[in-house]
């Protein structure tokens, strides 16, 4: 099992992402973050997503959910810090993603974070 950053999963991505896709493919990932995007669509064919991190309303980190993980992610906020366990993803065309995604541990952003 890995344990890391948003920032450090990304700054992996960066350097090379095809490397470290098959570094984490089918491997446990704790990754901590803040929350930075949350998608849950109503569709079937697409993914329920939190972004971790990120710049500009783009995240670092893209954590996806199974059907039974969706009512728990959907109550965490923007800025809240979270831990999540994962399963590295085969696909990182858009930045690192993991998949099965279930919560670790949540923080709710402090009173004064934006």
């Amino acid at each position: 099992m890995f344990t890391l950053t948003a920032a450090g999963l990304h700054d992996e991505y960066e350097g090379n992402y095809q490397a470290g896709m098959r570094k984490y493919r089918g491997k446990y990932v704790n990754v901590t973050g803040r929350v930075q995007t949350r998608y849950f669509p109503r569709s079937l064919e697409l993914e329920d997503e939190i972004g971790l991190d990120g710049k500009d309303g783009y995240p670092w980190v893209y954590c996806s959910f199974d059907e039974d993980q969706v009512e728990t992610a959907e109550a965490l906020e923007m800025g809240d810090v979270v831990t999540f366990q994962c399963v590295g993803s085969d696909n990182w065309s858009h930045g690192p993603a993991l998949k099965h995604c279930v919560l670790v541990t949540s923080r709710e952003k402090s009173a004064g974070a934006k």
